[in-house]
């Protein structure tokens, strides 16, 4: 994923690799509105432009939408929308993962670890703590950190995984087979929910 400031603070191009059938990608993004001294109904607030080739269709095909809100002239924060609130924390630790990596790439472990501490205590204190995609992003933090004890372990092993995993948070795309238990009740690791139909049917046919 790439994105090019066509014109700052307004205008931006997001360039995103293929995505295949069933993923999705969330891009987060902050903005800042305009106060207000009386109601507004349907504020125009951004305008969205997806152009992408239809691989299907074989064709370019371009869509585009824009966002409104309903405004008012009080100055009470709402609360964070529960969908964002759990990119957020995928961000969180996709961002902690990649500055963990190169702290420990400069033999600084200690401060590595105390990175990925920090995001798993901000998801843990989040809203959307307990959703099961949440608590395995903090298993995944935990399982980096394993591997970050030494140097040694660091080389072998710790520098693979955290690669991997900050690459597959960041881009939300699986790179392992599915782990999802059989009573669909939730996933072994946070990256299992990336996992499209193919890739669990995939894994179905391999275990039979």
């Amino acid at each position: 994923m790439n994105v090019q400031a066509q014109k700052p603070n307004e205008k931006y191009l997001v360039s995103i690799n293929d995505i295949q059938s069933e993923e999705n990608r969330d891009i987060i993004f902050e903005l800042t509105l305009p106060s207000l001294n009386e109601k507004k109904e349907k504020q125009p607030i951004i305008q969205i432009t997806a152009q992408y080739k239809n691989v299907v269709k074989n064709q370019n095909e371009l869509k585009s939408i824009v966002s409104e809100v309903d405004r008012d002239d009080t100055k009470d924060v709402g609360e964070r929308n529960y969908d964002i609130d759990l990119q957020v924390n995928r961000v969180v630790a996709a961002d902690a993962m990649n500055n963990a990596d190169k702290l420990a790439q400069e033999g600084k472990l200690d401060e590595a670890r105390k990175i990925l501490d920090t995001a798993a205590q901000a998801i843990n204190q989040s809203k959307t703590a307990k959703e099961v995609y949440s608590v395995n992003l903090v298993k995944d933090i935990a399982n980096v950190q394993s591997n970050l004890q030494d140097r040694k372990q660091y080389d072998k092993i710790g520098s693979k995984v955290l690669k991997m995993k900050k690459e597959v948070h960041k881009f939300q795309r699986s790179v392992q087979s599915s782990n999802i238990n059989n009573n669909n009740q939730g996933y072994e690791y946070a990256e299992d929910a990336y996992t499209n139909y193919a890739k669990q049917s995939m894994k179905a046919k391999f275990k039979k």
